[in-house]
């Protein structure tokens, strides 16, 4: 008995972008959908930290999305790296606003980044009981979060907030050397 005839469709091919001819089309869409996240979430950021308003002005859908994109590790160490001294004050304000708004509810992926960020902050102030608080919730929602880990050692070492500033900073200024890098 002779089989039945079978039509298939044929399967699209992936579209190359002509910058990147290597990569499949899903995986360039992706890559600029994660860039373009991260460059809203740090712009973001800098309005706020720019901003004459306290960080508990911004409404909640704002603070969220900040949130949601530290779950991007290189947006993090963005954030990590922007904040500086003349800017201390409100930075220890926004990461203390996010954490309250957004992680009391429980564990979810950007728990510990912002976790982790508000310890930061509260530690170059000088806070060191907060900071020391804030780390150990990092690493209560996710024990193996690496930047919490290294802020919780180098908590110990009284040489250590110019050297974790300046490691952020240098790993920050080879990503943007070497683009191709970046994943």
């Amino acid at each position: 008995m002779p089989r039945p005839r079978v039509h298939t469709r044929p399967r699209p091919t992936a579209h190359r972008n002509p910058t990147r001819p290597s990569q499949p089309h899903q995986e360039f869409v992706m890559t600029t959908t994660i860039e373009r996240t991260r460059e809203k979430t740090l712009r973001q950021i800098r309005r706020i930290l720019a901003s004459h308003r306290d960080p508990s002005a911004f409404n909640d859908d704002e603070l969220h999305r900040i949130a949601t994109g530290l779950a991007d590790a290189e947006a993090r160490d963005r954030a990590f790296a922007l904040i500086y001294p003349t800017e201390l004050a409100k930075a220890r304000a926004l990461w203390d606003h996010v954490a309250r708004r957004c992680t009391s509810t429980g564990y979810t992926p950007y728990t510990p980044p912002v976790h982790t960020l508000r310890a930061w902050t509260h530690w170059i102030a000088g806070d060191h009981r907060t900071a020391r608080k804030a780390v150990h919730e990092a690493l209560a929602f996710d024990p193996d979060y690496r930047l919490a880990l290294l802020l919780s050692r180098a908590f110990d070492r009284p040489d250590a907030q110019k050297t974790v500033t300046d490691v952020v900073r240098r790993v920050l200024e080879v990503r943007d050397q070497h683009p191709e890098g970046r994943g």
